[in-house]
């Protein structure tokens, strides 16, 4: 027989028999361990029935019932020790084997986490894979702190899931490399006349087809010739054969890939040569042409388009959006069901390990290393004088002094006298202690022990309900009555107990071994039982004792009468006594009101604090009464004791559930229970602690956990002393009924009642707090994850605002600056082509719908007077880059006429020099004039024309200078000057 499945079975059989109502106190308890001492390994636990049986049983119901209870602990042992030999075979490989497997799925899952993350498609709160990565951080974390006992293990292990993520992420873009769409500008340089064939940038990746941005693969220009692209990548440029004036402009072609497309731009530059080709016009006249300027705020286009790498990105989300969630449900499922398996291997090695201790002691009593001192009251004064008292014995003596004096008076004839001897008074006090937590019981035995302190010829022993033996401590096997008798038949008897073991069942009179107590000459019984209740047996005791109520008073009264010589009867001495107890304490409604009835409200406190720990013991009682005594007026008398007492919860050593709650209500109304509680816990911590390889080291943690779990507000310590009270539950230790009913929470009528069935496989003991089969949790937290998972479809949309269609790319326009960006472009092609109506269309428009953000401000010269619609304006947006850029493009457009015109202007000028040299006879040619004079009239009208549409360039431009900076555009007044002083100078 296993040493500890024989400790198991013992201490589960003494709780079971308690229960019953037998009562097994340290007498019997030292008998048990001196029997198992002798008794050899090997035997079997079914053979202790036969030699436990005679120590616990008194008669033949108690034997039978003996037997019943002993064969069904035998099988609940059993059935506890069987899963925990099973443990110990496996010892911890189950758990480790399923810690690890749980360690290498988030490993798996960080890695995964970290190569389907992407930063740039989603915002984070609508991005399905840091919705993923957020669920790893959680487990993960809690994991950690439930697997990994240190705490660098916890930072070591996070620290790997976090290098996980980074190493999916450098994966990622080794298998998928990030190429992203690039914008270049190439320079040209025209040669007229002249063929120019350029590459263009290409990236590794296949190339697809390339085109000009408006779709074309050739198109041709009035400024500077025709251009094209082929297949292979090049660009082709045929220039005019002469320019008149300075070029710079842009031709924009796309290289199309698989999941980019990239922009370049051929930036067209023609500079005429700095001396001109005739020699005579250089002479005659000096070309003084106006430069164009650069723009002051460039932005390109190309900023919102719509990166087509990431919309095909976005599109694999979309189209495999169900297989990735099924990828994802699948490994949650995968992480819960391990994590399950890892708590039950858990939950059963733990089982195993607490089962383990089976060293003394085996229970705990809580000893206060503060020594709570007993007031001893007047009465007590009053027995202890009493006590040593000298009795008459019935021996003679000669007495000389008085037979000489005698002699002398009757002449010379002796007259002997004699005087009776006196002796201290031996006593022999049996108390009837029904449990280690009787507080009467042990009353008395303080009553005692002030009698040996003072000297007193006292000896005590306990018996448990049958007197027939007794023992202490130093006869802890006990003594049968016989012996008690042989060695003590001259002291006098005090039995403090009801009696009723002394009668006979069947006739209900003195017993015929009770018989050996009337040997005694003086002997008395004190009954605890209220004098109201005394009925005939108390009559048929009263017939061979001397029948008192169990008191102090009683006590003191008893051994006045012992010392005359013809005592009172106890009934003429019963109603002088004050602190006997007369009538029962019978709850009538609430508890707290059938106490006020009985006890004043500090004692009712000092009852309701004794009740907040599970088990009345006498050591928390004394700590407790000192915490409620004042200065000058301490509870702890012999008084006030003996009438808590009276209370049978006192005697039972524990309150019920139910009185319980009541008075633990009670103390928290008062505000009383959270101090109590601390005041406890600090108790706990100074008392002599239990070994931790004992069995009473789980009474204690179950007890110090619970109450602490009660009064403290620290919740990670709450959660701490939950799990090892979790632990205890799991490993079949009863905890404190009171405090596991706030664990587990009060039932409501609304409550659903499962059936007996469901609780089977729902709960692991029936009980639902800490006695949840894992499943229950896990299966609930997978679904609510599916649904999650399953419902969540974020837009996969990388354009949050307008798309639009321009120049074969695809824009996306969500701010305002967007849409002025898009329309500074549309209004500069509208200048190049000079239709300046749909420039001008095109700028009112952007003015109405754009120029505002939508918001409202105060106007600055407003006051709380101002009418509301009055005082508020729309809060504008930046237009200067908008308006300065568009100035900048007016200008550089009316620089190009202002130039052209000039080169008009001296070409005209230089026919009319070589016409004046001409011979004299054309001039008389009618038809030669007339042809000039036409030719003269149309060139002066083109002449014209380009002055006023540089004029009106320069003058749009102006205004829009002006409206956006606030200031005077000079350079395009000085241009508007010069053309007009150049046609003034020419028309002259």
């Amino acid at each position: 027989m296993p040493e500890t499945t024989k400790y198991h079975f013992l201490s589960d059989l003494i709780s079971t028999l308690e229960a019953d109502g037998f009562i097994i106190g340290t007498g019997k308890h030292l008998q048990l361990q001196e029997l198992l001492s002798k008794l050899p390994d090997d035997l079997s636990l079914e053979s202790l029935k036969t030699l436990l049986c005679p120590i616990i049983a008194t008669n033949r119901q108690d034997q039978l019932r003996f037997y019943e209870l002993f064969d069904l602990s035998l099988q609940r042992v059993r059935q506890l020790e069987q899963p925990t030999e099973k443990s110990k075979t496996k010892k911890s490989k189950d758990v480790e084997i399923w810690r690890d497997v749980i360690v290498i799925l988030f490993v798996f899952l960080a890695a995964w986490a970290g190569y389907i993350l992407d930063w740039n498609i989603f915002k984070w709160w609508g991005n399905p894979t840091f919705l993923l990565l957020i669920a790893l951080a959680g487990g993960a974390i809690y994991f950690a702190f439930q697997a990994l006992p240190k705490w660098w293990q916890r930072v070591a292990y996070i620290l790997l899931l976090t290098v996980m993520v980074a190493i999916g992420q450098l994966l990622k873009r080794q298998i998928l490399p990030d190429i992203q769409a690039t914008t270049e500008y190439v320079t040209v340089k025209i040669e007229p006349g002249g063929t120019t064939t350029l590459a263009i940038p290409l990236e590794k990746d296949s190339l697809l087809n390339v085109t000009l941005c408006d779709g074309s693969t050739a198109d041709t220009s009035a400024n500077f010739g025709s251009f094209f692209v082929d297949s292979i990548g090049n660009f082709t440029l045929v220039a005019k054969d002469s320019f008149s004036q300075s070029i710079r402009d842009y031709i924009c072609v796309l290289a199309h890939y698989q999941i980019i497309t990239d922009t370049t731009y051929f930036v067209l530059q023609y500079d005429p040569p700095a001396e001109p080709d005739t020699e005579s016009v250089a002479e005659k006249t000096a070309i003084a042409q106006l430069d164009t300027m650069s723009i002051p705020f460039p932005r390109d286009i190309s900023e919102l388009q719509i990166d087509l790498d990431q919309q095909k990105k976005a599109e694999f989300y979309r189209k495999n959006a169900w297989w990735l969630k099924l990828l994802i449900i699948s490994l949650f499922g995968a992480i819960l069901w391990s994590i399950a398996q890892w708590r039950e291997r858990k939950r059963r090695r733990l089982v195993a390990q607490l089962e383990q201790r089976d060293k003394p002691p085996y229970i705990w009593n809580i000893q206060s290393e503060q020594a709570e001192e007993l007031i001893f009251g007047d009465s007590a004064r009053i027995v202890l004088n009493q006590l040593r008292r000298r009795r008459l014995d019935d021996a003679y003596k000669l007495d000389i002094p008085r037979t000489v004096e005698a002699t002398v008076r009757s002449a010379g004839r002796v007259d002997f006298q004699f005087k009776q001897q006196t002796s201290p008074p031996e006593y022999l006090l049996l108390i009837d202690r029904h449990g280690l937590n009787d507080h009467r019981a042990r009353l008395f035995d303080e009553l005692y022990q002030a009698f040996k302190l003072n000297e007193v010829n006292v000896v005590r022993f306990f018996y448990n309900g049958d007197p027939r033996l007794c023992f202490n401590r130093r006869y802890p096997n006990g003594l049968n009555i016989k012996e008690l008798q042989h060695r003590f038949g001259d002291a006098r008897l005090f039995i403090i107990g009801n009696g009723y073991e002394l009668l006979s069942p069947d006739s209900g009179k003195l017993s015929k071994w009770a018989s050996i107590f009337t040997s005694w000459r003086e002997r008395a019984l004190f009954t605890p039982k209220p004098i109201a209740n005394w009925d005939r047996r108390e009559n048929y005791l009263a017939e061979h004792f001397y029948f008192m109520p169990a008191s102090i008073e009683s006590l003191a009264a008893t051994l006045e009468e012992f010392s005359n010589i013809e005592p009172r009867s106890p009934q003429e001495l019963i109603p002088r006594l004050e602190d006997a107890q007369w009538r029962p304490i019978e709850v009538e409604g609430d508890i707290i009101s059938t106490l006020r009835k009985h006890y004043d409200e500090r004692r009712i406190q000092w009852i309701a604090a004794c009740a907040v720990y599970p088990q009345l013991q006498w050591d928390i009682t004394l700590f407790l009464g000192r915490e409620f005594s004042n200065d000058g007026d301490s509870l702890l008398t012999l008084e006030n004791l003996l009438k808590l007492t009276q209370l049978p919860w006192f005697i039972e050593g524990e309150i019920p559930d139910a009185a319980r709650e009541e008075l633990l209500d009670y103390l928290e109304k008062q505000g009383l229970e959270q101090h109590i509680r601390q005041r406890l816990h600090w108790l706990f911590e100074h008392a002599p602690k239990p070994n931790s390889d004992s069995v009473a080291f789980d009474e204690y943690r179950i007890n110090t956990a619970g109450n602490e779990w009660r009064f403290t507000q620290n919740r990670s310590r709450r959660r701490e002393l939950e799990e090892e009270l979790t632990n205890y539950y799991a490993a079949g230790h009863d905890l404190d009924a009171v405090v596991f009913k706030y664990l587990n929470r009060e039932r409501s009528r609304l409550d659903f009642e499962a059936p007996e069935n469901w609780k089977k496989r729902i709960f692991n003991r029936g009980d639902a707090f800490f006695g949840l089969r894992d499943w229950v949790w896990a299966l609930p937290l997978w679904v609510l994850l599916t649904m999650t998972v399953l419902f969540f479809n974020p837009k996969y949309e990388l354009c949050r605002g307008e798309k639009i269609p321009y120049q074969g790319m695809e824009l996306c326009l969500t701010q305002v600056t967007d849409y002025l960006l898009y329309y500074e472009y549309q209004i500069r092609e509208s200048i190049a082509q000079q239709n300046l109506v749909a420039a001008d269309s095109l700028l009112n428009y952007a003015r109405q719908n754009h120029y505002s953000t939508g918001m409202m401000e105060m106007k600055p010269g407003a006051t709380k007077d101002t009418p509301l619609t009055e005082a508020m304006r729309s809060v504008s947006v930046d237009t200067t880059s908008f308006l300065r850029n568009l100035s900048v493009y007016y200008y550089n457009a009316g620089v190009r006429f202002y130039n052209t015109w000039q080169h008009f202007q001296d070409s005209i000028r230089f026919e009319l020099e070589k016409e004046e040299t001409l011979p004299q006879q054309q001039e008389s040619n009618n038809i030669g004039i007339s042809s000039t004079l036409l030719k003269y009239q149309e060139w002066n009208r083109i002449s014209d024309s380009l002055a006023a549409a540089g004029c009106e360039n320069f003058k749009r431009g102006s205004q829009l200078y002006i409206s956006g900076t606030q200031g005077v555009g000079y350079d395009f007044y000085l241009a508007i000057q010069k053309l007009v002083q150049k046609d003034r100078q020419l028309r002259q």
